[in-house]
C-alpha cells in the first residue's frame, strides 16, 4: 500500500511530465524523503524498501524531518 502511494506520488514529479520532454533516464531526479525523529530503524528500511519497490531510483537518501529543515534554511 505504502509502495502504491509512492509510485503515484513520483509520478507527479517526473521531469517528462513537468517539462514535456526527457526521461528520468536521461535526467535523473535524486529523490529524497522525509521521516520522523522518532521512527525506529525498522520503519526507515521499510519506507526505503517501499520507494525502491515505487520505482523512485537506486539512489534514495533518507533524512530526519529536523535535519530538512536545517538543509532548507542553509
Amino acid at each position: 500500500m505504502v509502495a502504491d502511494y509512492l509510485q503515484e506520488l513520483h509520478k507527479q514529479f517526473e521531469l517528462n511530465k513537468l517539462h514535456g520532454g526527457g526521461s528520468r533516464e536521461t535526467t535523473p531526479l535524486p529523490c529524497i524523503l522525509t521521516l520522523p525523529t522518532v521512527w525506529l530503524d525498522g520503519t526507515e528500511n521499510a519506507t526505503l524498501n517501499a520507494a525502491k519497490q515505487a520505482g523512485m531510483g537506486p539512489d534514495i537518501t533518507l533524512i530526519s524531518e529536523p535535519e530538512a529543515a536545517a538543509v532548507y534554511t542553509l
